[in-house]
């Protein structure tokens, strides 16, 4: 796929969705990790094919997050949200909309704490 983009369009590409959902059955962390690393490969072989490559997601997806990986969508990144660790109550001066606007306050601002995923250690062992 690569060298045949490369020979259509004459301009390397950036794989932007090295990963696999934690949710499939068939997911091992070394899958992960082997993707990236096969892709920095052939990245380091031809750079003018490839400007290089990253893991899907950072973090999942605090609003999709289940027990046990179950939501393919929520399950990517290579942290997870955790516990609560602080929660800020937001005043009207933080945000710049009209006071009608804010009808029932304005928000609370919750910092959790990231959890490493399976999917971490094999996306650091990939980049050394």
């Amino acid at each position: 796929m690569v060298q045949l983009t490369y020979k259509q369009f004459g301009v390397p590409i950036l794989f932007t969705e090295i990963g696999l959902s934690r949710a499939e059955s068939y997911f091992t962390p070394a899958f992960v990790r082997d993707q990236l690393q096969g892709a920095l490969a052939y990245q380091k072989a031809n750079p003018q094919q490839i400007l290089g490559a990253m893991h899907f997601q950072f973090d999942d997806k605090v609003w999709k997050q289940t027990p046990n990986d179950t939501d393919t969508e929520g399950a990517y990144g290579m942290y997870h949200h955790g516990a609560i660790v602080k929660q800020i109550q937001t005043v009207k001066g933080y945000y710049n909309f009209y006071v009608d606007e804010a009808k029932g306050g304005y928000g609370v601002l919750t910092l959790d704490k990231l959890d490493p995923t399976r999917t971490y250690a094999p996306m650091v062992e990939a980049y050394k």
